[in-house]
């Protein structure tokens, strides 16, 4: 399982890759607030997100909520299905503003 990563891929644009679990999402919370600037609309894809937990879900409502104190917001696309599951059955879909939710 590959480790997760974080790339700019331009302006407010960003592709996650890899693991978003338990192991990983310390380094990569840590690399997003480097990344994310306050009161912008921050694109982020998962296309490229091979696995994901609990801990990965946490992440990414850590980010909106972070994102909303701060008058912006995360938009997520090509949320993996594994992820739109832990979601839903956590009622988090709604936060993260999923598709179906």
């Amino acid at each position: 399982m590959t480790e997760g990563s974080i790339q700019a891929v331009g302006e407010h644009q960003f592709a996650l890759s890899g693991s978003l679990s338990f192991a990983s999402v310390r380094s990569l919370w840590l690399r997003g607030q480097m990344l994310f600037d306050e009161g912008e609309t921050i694109s982020l894809d998962l296309k490229e997100v091979t696995h994901t937990d609990s801990a990965g879900l946490a992440l990414l409502v850590e980010w909106v909520c972070v994102l909303q104190r701060a008058k912006g917001r995360l938009q997520l696309h090509n949320v993996p299905q594994q992820l739109s599951v832990i979601a839903r059955t956590s009622r988090m879909d709604e936060l993260l503003q999923l598709d179906g939710s």
